[in-house]
């Protein structure tokens, strides 16, 4: 079946990189299509006002608004002719570029959702230099609001075509892994790692206990860990055979967390080579994922792609 990818960028050379991300990977994730978009600058709402009851108004408008489609086709243009030049086909790249409407990350989350888009790209700086990952920035608006497609976010150069999938054994990380192997599925030989890391007592409670109330808590703990993460492989081994893909292709890490469970992630990410890694944006807690491990990741990932699934 074939992949649907929706690419938003800026003029910014963070979101040329995401354009270079895709074309590295779309030999990996087969058969698929990429779509470029680019959303035009708000208008003024007193020109829009304006142009209503008079002709001048209307005419400066209209000239504003060819120029801000002019110029976006300009960036879609040079994004599409890059991805081409790296060796995807024509055939494989639009361009869409659109007028806002509501609200850069509300447009593009409408447009994903309307069109059924499997997963939405976007670099998590922009054009401002200043950047990152800020509240209210585009890329954390679309992470904490979207409600069924994952978002991709890449940050600086990824060099590395590697994809690891960051399991606690919870919904979100089965979800996380329904959609990697999905992206996999047309791919004969791309295994499916996933990293389990054994939670820490510390990691739940911060106050500090007896050493004996410790130990007891931290046995419960990595038992429930246990069952959980049995659980979790039996039924990863269903979605794997639900895409097409043979039970021998799931590869399975699990290392004591001896670090907090993100830096544990993005260490043996960056010693293993891996440019991807993919995550659900709730862990077991339930909780959204502001201060939690995919949160740290998105914040601290540097020439890395994080799959960010709902």
């Amino acid at each position: 079946m074939e992949k649907k990818i929706l690419i938003a960028i800026d003029h910014s050379p963070q979101s040329m990189e995401a354009v270079l991300y895709a074309a590295r990977m779309a030999a990996t994730i087969t058969p698929s299509r990429f779509v470029l978009l680019h959303v035009q600058p708000a208008l003024s709402q007193y020109l829009t006002e304006e142009a209503r009851r008079k002709e001048s108004a209307r005419r400066t408008l209209e000239k504003l608004m060819a120029k801000n489609e002019a110029k976006s086709r300009e960036v879609l243009d040079a994004a599409a002719r890059r991805m081409v030049r790296q060796g995807v086909e024509e055939s494989r790249v639009e361009i869409l570029t659109m007028p806002m409407r509501i609200g850069v990350a509300d447009d593009i989350l409408a447009l994903g959702t309307a069109k059924h888009y499997d997963a939405i790209l976007v670099a998590r700086r922009g054009a401002s230099s200043l950047q990152k990952w800020l509240t209210g920035s585009v890329t954390a608006n679309l992470v904490e609001h979207s409600e069924l497609i994952p978002i991709w976010v890449v940050d600086g150069t990824v060099s590395s075509d590697k994809i690891l999938l960051a399991a606690d054994g919870s919904q979100s990380a089965l979800r996380a892994l329904d959609h990697m192997a999905f992206m996999l599925s047309g791919h004969s030989t791309h295994a499916i790692h996933v990293l389990h890391i054994r939670p820490r007592f510390q990691d739940y409670c911060e106050i500090e206990m007896e050493e004996a109330t410790t130990q007891d808590a931290e046995t419960v703990l990595l038992n429930d860990d246990r069952h959980c993460m049995e659980n979790f492989y039996q039924q990863a081994l269903a979605l794997l055979e639900k895409n097409g893909l043979g039970k021998d292709r799931l590869k399975v890490d699990t290392l004591d967390g001896k670090l907090s469970v993100a830096r544990s992630i993005e260490n043996y990410a960056s010693d293993h080579t891996y440019g991807t890694v993919v995550m659900g944006r709730r862990g077991r807690s339930k909780s959204m994922f502001t201060g939690s491990v995919s949160r740290s990741l998105l914040q601290k990932a540097d020439g890395m792609a994080l799959w960010v699934v709902p």
